[in-house]
């Protein structure tokens, strides 16, 4: 169960559009709808409904919630480009597989910084995503199952911290921007 595989670039996938969805997400049709023809628009970009942000303090990262001013849009329910899943396959170091493999946590950030890059080196360095506001509903607790999502363990936003300052490490920059688009 490794959370790196949600990216893996199956070949069969024949799309350039890619939905991710975490398993504890509800989404309407119209909500599907909605985010995946504002994909299309901007198809380089994570189109998702979960935006958030970092701050940094000195050589170290933590990180935040703020939907305003976010540099990050999290995987758990977004669109992508399938071009995104052959980078992180192909070029995301060993170092940083490990670490998501070792705390289960930091696939999604690891995602944004590859966009960043990406965009930096296409010379168009901007915010990664667009934040949909129309009809999200989450489901963090499923009360029939006792299922408890990774992101309620109490080492959660600890560890995404330290993926930030790790990922900021070795790729020598996050690439992440600060956006405000909202549709």
């Amino acid at each position: 169960n490794n959370l790196t595989s949600r990216f893996i670039p199956f070949p069969e996938i024949e799309t350039a559009g890619i939905l991710s969805i975490d398993d504890d997400v509800e989404l309407s049709n119209t909500s599907i709808h909605t985010a995946f023809n504002t994909w299309k628009r901007y198809p380089y970009l994570l189109v998702g409904y979960t935006p958030r942000s970092y701050h940094r303090k000195g050589a170290r990262f933590t990180y935040g919630f703020n939907e305003i001013n976010y540099t990050m849009i999290m995987t758990n329910v977004a669109f992508t480009h399938h071009k995104y899943l052959e980078l992180f396959t192909h070029t995301v170091p060993k170092s940083i597989i490990d670490y998501i493999i070792k705390t289960k946590n930091g696939e999604d950030l690891t995602m944004n910084v590859v966009i960043g890059k990406y965009l930096t080196e296409l010379g168009h360095p901007m915010c990664v995503g667009i934040h949909v506001t129309f009809g999200y509903k989450e489901v963090r607790h499923l009360a029939t199952s006792g299922y408890k999502g990774l992101s309620l363990r109490p080492t959660h936003i600890k560890q995404r911290g330290e993926c930030l300052t790790l990922l900021a490490k070795v790729y020598h920059d996050l690439y992440l921007h600060t956006g405000s688009k909202t549709v």
